[in-house]
């Protein structure tokens, strides 16, 4: 697997500008089946994945959005599931111990959450490049942007 990031320049803006958003959002459902995570898309439900105590990956998208957001957060939630099975769940919680506390208040929980975010949004980034998937970059990274601000706005609250 290679990162977007250790891609050459021309590799990168190979990776832009595909409108047939629906057969890349088929491509990235394939690789979900393929690796048995259940897959469900619900209007107006939030775009969410968990890996459940047996290891089963379960991912949820709110059918709602434009058929290029979904593919993006699609990748998204996929990228959580791919960090949790690279690191397994013992190695998963503590790398993200911050997340073990009970209170959402607390600021590491918000900081270990912040970062788990990024590091998703990292991994779909990579799993587009695996997928061979010609994305919009600049629409993508202005949704990651979005909706990292969002987290970053989350954690900056426990701090005021």
């Amino acid at each position: 697997m290679i990162s977007f990031e250790r891609l050459s320049m021309a590799q990168k803006k190979k990776i832009v500008h595909d409108t047939d958003w629906g057969a890349a959002l088929e491509r990235v459902i394939g690789y979900a089946l393929q690796k048995n995570w259940k897959v469900a898309f619900v209007a107006d439900g939030p775009d969410q994945s968990k890996t459940d105590i047996t290891g089963q990956v379960w991912i949820q998208i709110d059918s709602s959005n434009p058929l290029e957001h979904q593919l993006y957060f699609f990748l998204h939630e996929c990228g959580h599931a791919v960090e949790v099975i690279k690191l397994g769940k013992s190695a998963w919680n503590s790398k993200y111990a911050g997340q073990a506390s009970s209170s959402i208040n607390n600021l590491e929980h918000r900081i270990s959450r912040l970062f788990e975010e990024m590091t998703a949004w990292d991994h779909a980034m990579t799993i587009a490049v695996e997928l061979s998937l010609q994305i919009n970059h600049n629409s993508f990274s202005s949704l990651k942007t979005t909706s990292l601000s969002t987290y970053v706005s989350w954690t900056s609250e426990v701090i005021q």
